[in-house]
C-alpha cells in the first residue's frame, strides 16, 4: 500500500494492523476503506459480494479472479507486487543437495492436484532456479528499502 501511496501521490492514510485477519475486519466494518492482500484473504468476502476487488497487483489476471483487471491495466504501470514462498538452505549446502532438493519441489509443484490447490488460494506457480529465486530476493531486497527509506518507516 505504502509503494502504491508512493507512486501514485494519492493521499492514503497508512494504518499498520498485527495482519491480514485484523486488517480485513477493519475494512469489512468500514474502520479502513481499501487494503491489499493475497487473494485468499479476501476470497470468501468477494463470493458473499461483502467486498469488491478493485485490482489485483499481480503481472497478469489471476485464474482465481479473471474479471478483475490487473494494476497496470488500470492506470497504474510498475506496481506489481506480492508475497512469495520459497525454499532456502543453509548457503554452505552441497550444490548437489540444492539441486536435488530443486527438482524434487518442481516435480510436486508439477502435480496437477498440487497446482489446482494453490490455485484456489490465487497463488501462482513458479518453481524457478536457485540462481533465478536468488536474484529475486536480492530485486525485492533493493524495491522494499526504497520504499521503507522513502516512506521513513522506523521499526
Amino acid at each position: 500500500m505504502e509503494m502504491f501511496r508512493q507512486r501514485t501521490g494519492i493521499d492514503i492514510v497508512r494504518v499498520p494492523y498485527k495482519g491480514a485477519g485484523p486488517a480485513l475486519l477493519a475494512l469489512l466494518s468500514n474502520e479502513a476503506d481499501l487494503l491489499i492482500a493475497n487473494p485468499g484473504v479476501f476470497m470468501p468476502h468477494l463470493k458473499a459480494g461483502r467486498l469488491r476487488a478493485i485490482a489485483v497487483a499481480s503481472a497478469q489476471r489471476l485464474a482465481l479472479l479473471p474479471d478483475v483487471p490487473t494494476l497496470n491495466e488500470s492506470g497504474f504501470p510498475g506496481l506489481e507486487s506480492g508475497s512469495w514462498y520459497g525454499l532456502a538452505a543453509p548457503a554452505r549446502t552441497p550444490a548437489a543437495i540444492v539441486q536435488f532438493l530443486h527438482k524434487e519441489v518442481v516435480a510436486v509443484l508439477g502435480q496437477p492436484e498440487i497446482g489446482a490447490q494453490l490455485a484456489l488460494e490465487g497463488a501462482t506457480l513458479v518453481g524457478n532456479t536457485p540462481r533465478e529465486f536468488a536474484q529475486e530476493i536480492r530485486d525485492d531486497i533493493a524495491r522494499w528499502a526504497k520504499v521503507i527509506k522513502d516512506a521513513n518507516i522506523k521499526l
